[in-house]
């Protein structure tokens, strides 16, 4: 992807928005386009926060969550990483409601 122009690049490697943080976000000017690059799993939550701030938000998701695991009828089996998984989809959606409710 090639970026004409002058451009401001803010690193969040403490996972600012997930925490309900836009870091940085003061340092741009408000209506500024940007890229957000997030994991595809944060993505809504992310740009919403975002655009709460301002911003015109081009979404950029990464590291999606995917596999290529046969199906079979041991994958209707409960086991311990289906839990975690379910665990991780609840906490998000309580996260996105959070936002949508404070924010």
């Amino acid at each position: 992807m090639k970026l004409k122009g002058h451009h401001n690049f803010i690193v969040a490697a403490d996972g600012g928005a997930a925490s309900g943080k836009t870091t940085g976000a003061k340092l741009i000017s408000k209506k500024s386009s940007i890229i957000l690059v997030t994991s595809a799993y944060h993505m809504q939550r992310s740009k919403y926060l975002f655009e709460k701030q301002g911003f015109d938000v081009i979404p950029y998701p990464v590291d999606f969550k995917s596999s290529n695991i046969k199906v079979s009828i041991m994958s209707f089996m409960p086991d311990i990483d289906s839990l975690y998984k379910s665990s991780l989809f609840i906490r998000e959606n309580i996260g996105r409601l959070y936002y949508k409710l404070f924010f």
